[in-house]
């Protein structure tokens, strides 16, 4: 059984050209010949290996309690660093919104500053042009504006 994803990741190509190989009933072939237009030679068939009696059914019942037993490596999180927001985006009346774009020679990155109409826990309703537009907290920062 794999334990380790290294070891896992070493046998996925064989997996996948025994997968390859295998002889199709409905198309009368493997996928590979349809490719190929020829059989695959598989690392079995470059060595003379003496007949064995071995049970194919027991074979492949042992086939499936080992692709049963395997699992993927667990998925890992390498960070609990939570994206920052700025505390004055709870009561700034103006925003600036970030330009998420490939931007030309000297263009600054942020635009506005912009009235907010609305808040949310992760979007601004904003007022750009006259007109109301969600806004990601991601993209704003607040503007500070002096009377």
């Amino acid at each position: 059984m794999c334990t380790d994803a290294k070891e896992w990741h070493n046998r996925l190509p064989l997996v996948l050209l025994g997968l390859r190989t295998a002889y199709r009933e409905d198309l009368k072939c493997s996928s590979a010949e349809l490719i190929y237009v020829q059989a695959l030679r598989v690392p079995g068939e470059f060595y003379d290996l003496p007949a064995s009696n071995i049970d194919r059914t027991e074979l492949a019942a042992k086939l499936h309690k080992t692709f049963a037993d395997l699992k993927a490596p667990a998925a890992s999180r390498h960070t609990n660093e939570k994206a920052f927001v700025h505390p004055k985006l709870k009561d700034c009346s103006h925003v600036f919104i970030r330009v998420d774009a490939v931007k030309k020679p000297l263009q600054q990155p942020f635009e506005g500053p912009y009235k907010v109409i609305a808040r949310n826990e992760k979007c601004f309703d904003i007022l750009i042009s006259g007109k109301k537009v969600t806004v990601s907290i991601n993209r704003i920062k607040p503007a500070h504006i002096y009377a």
